[in-house]
């Protein structure tokens, strides 16, 4: 009975790899975002720029909601109360 010997990378590798893949991908997202930050206030009106905003303020509320109870198991709404402290102040803007 022969074995064949499956060739293996060392860790290093591995995690450069890993890591300039990492960094490739934060570099394609900024710059979409920079692109899109741009440019959208060049197509979209006063009140769909408003509302882009508020969409994204609501995404980042719900980010944080999941990455709590996705690595706790614990529903926290902490960070609910520092949202609304934000937001108290809006209708006076």
């Amino acid at each position: 009975m022969t074995t064949t010997e499956i060739p293996v990378q060392p860790r290093r590798a591995v995690k450069a790899s890993q890591k300039r893949k990492f960094i490739i991908e934060a570099v394609v997202v900024v710059a979409i975002a920079l692109i899109l930050v741009m440019i959208l206030p060049l197509f979209l009106s006063g009140f769909r720029l408003n509302l882009v905003g508020r969409f994204l303020a609501l995404a980042i509320v719900a980010l944080g909601i999941d990455l709590i109870w996705g690595f706790t198991g614990l529903l926290s709404l902490g960070q609910g109360i520092f949202f609304a402290w934000g937001a108290t102040p809006l209708p006076c803007i």
